[in-house]
């Protein structure tokens, strides 16, 4: 198996297949369709070499003390991994949108480890032989959710159980034998956030092939929606500091130290506003600037990124979707075009 460090500089630029396997209710209970080779394949056409595919585990898992994963749903897991492996393209698998269970502090935590820990064993069990193209990422955005620092590294008390909960990970895919015993893996902060609070507080296990993965939707308000309070729809570049510390906060806190960091979400959502000559336009070129300078900070530091594709684009909830599942084509392809080129 190659370094996680040479992985991670091989990845280039990555998309997620997010709402599908992470949805409650099973894969198209959020309104995608089912996912076929085919939007794969188009997909790394493009020049996306990486893919991560969220997962929710929890609805297919059975009672104590087996918590057993349903077999079909292990089995569709594999298929997509398949889908990019017949492309040559690095995928990550994770534990997603299951903040309902996984509650990172002191009360009933003991019952919270042990089913998480059977079901890692469970995953990397299944996948063993897959060689370093896949990674294992422990947690998505693990947090208290609601909570008053629930974005902002939470208490000290979160980040000391997710610090458990990332120990025990680890142990667990390593127990496992195989080639798991050298694959990477992906651990994070309290809601995989960026604030210097949760990065100190994160504990990176000792370990030879581990990866940082975060979650820097920056700025803010010109990410997500514009039904919140001070919405930006336009990129004039007098934000970049705030990108440019981000990036520099990630250097000092891991890469200088020889960890290495994958940024497995960012994107900024879809929105439309008002253009100089009156005209109501999508934002789509303002995001190409963002992205543009974001994606240059980013590779300046030897850190790829994954794009948050939720699949919605002008219905439904927070935009972010770029490729339209339904058709194969893109919504937004000069967007495309310029995060492929920006890695080149």
């Amino acid at each position: 198996m190659r370094s996680t460090k040479d992985i991670v500089q091989a990845m280039k630029t990555g998309w997620n297949l997010g709402n599908s396997m992470d949805c409650f209710g099973g894969e198209t209970a959020w309104k995608n369709p089912k996912t076929t080779k085919e939007m794969i394949d188009v997909v790394a056409a493009a020049g996306f070499n990486t893919i991560r595919i969220p997962v929710t585990w929890h609805e297919q898992t059975g009672p104590s003390p087996e918590y057993k994963i349903a077999d079909t749903w292990l089995a569709r897991v594999k298929e997509l991994v398949d889908y990019a492996y017949d492309n040559q393209m690095y995928v990550i698998v994770n534990m997603h949108h299951e903040n309902k269970w996984i509650k990172p502090e002191k009360e009933g935590f003991e019952q919270v480890l042990e089913q998480f820990k059977i079901m890692w064993k469970q995953i990397a069990t299944y996948f063993s032989c897959y060689d370093d193209h896949l990674l294992l990422e422990a947690l998505n955005e693990p947090r208290i959710e609601f909570s008053e620092n629930e974005w902002t590294g939470g208490s000290e008390e979160n980040r000391e159980y997710v610090n458990r909960l990332v120990a025990a990970f680890v142990e667990a895919v390593r127990s496992t034998g195989g080639n798991n015993q050298e694959r990477s893996l992906l651990v994070t902060t309290v809601g995989a956030s960026v604030s210097e609070e949760a990065i100190q507080g994160l504990c990176v296990p000792q370990d030879s092939h581990i990866a940082v993965s975060l979650h820097p939707y920056t700025p803010h308000h010109f990410c997500y929606s514009k039904d919140e309070i001070g919405s930006l729809e336009v990129w004039d570049g007098s934000l970049n500091k705030e990108i440019d510390e981000v990036m520099e906060l990630i250097n000092a806190a891991f890469i200088k130290k020889g960890i290495p960091v994958v940024i497995t979400e960012y994107g900024a959502v879809n929105k439309t506003y008002v253009n100089a000559e009156g005209m109501q336009v999508s934002n789509e070129e303002e995001v190409i600037k963002w992205a543009t300078y974001y994606l240059e900070k980013a590779i300046d530091i030897g850190v790829p990124c994954i794009w948050w594709d939720n699949g919605y684009y002008n219905s439904g909830d927070e935009y972010f979707g770029i490729f339209n599942r339904s058709d194969l084509s893109w919504f937004t392809p000069n967007l495309k075009g310029a995060i492929i080129e920006a890695v080149k």
